[in-house]
């Protein structure tokens, strides 16, 4: 039986050859890796073995003072049922003022098309939701309840 680390790591090596990128830069080693999705993100991902998963995460960026509460207002309601994450989830860690999306992929069953399905919407997710930091415009649409939509 392939070990999970194996099973990541083979995927990742296609997702690495179809991205003709190094295949060295995408694997996990000791359960862990990260890489540059561009110039200011970073992909963060840990596998664990007890829950034959890999989650990954990336930090979004400072939350400014001076809109933490709407933003993480917003951010509490993004969450409610993923409705505006995704499937990814989003925290805040009030030590460093930083905002972070994470999800948690399943490795049985992993295939290359599956983890660029949910790499996809991911980064779109992060991306929308570093937008929303810096209040950016966004193609948010308001749902019932004051709820965000991607």
């Amino acid at each position: 039986m392939e070990r999970l680390e194996d099973t990541v790591n083979t995927v990742l090596t296609q997702l690495a050859e179809e991205l003709e990128l190094d295949a060295s830069a995408l694997r996990l080693e000791n359960g862990y890796a990260c890489f540059g999705v561009d110039r200011a993100n970073v992909l963060y991902l840990l596998l664990q073995q007890d829950a034959n998963a890999v989650d990954m995460f990336m930090e979004l960026g400072t939350v400014p003072g001076a809109v933490r509460q709407s933003v993480c207002e917003d951010m509490l309601r993004g969450n409610i049922l993923f409705c505006a994450t995704k499937g990814a989830t989003l925290g805040y860690d009030p030590e460093r003022g930083m905002a972070v999306l994470s999800q948690r992929m399943a490795v049985p069953g992993m295939d290359l098309a599956s983890l660029k399905d949910t790499l996809e919407r991911f980064l779109s997710a992060a991306e929308f939701w570093q937008a929303r930091l810096h209040g950016e415009p966004s193609s948010a649409e308001p749902l019932p309840g004051g709820l965000l939509r991607i």
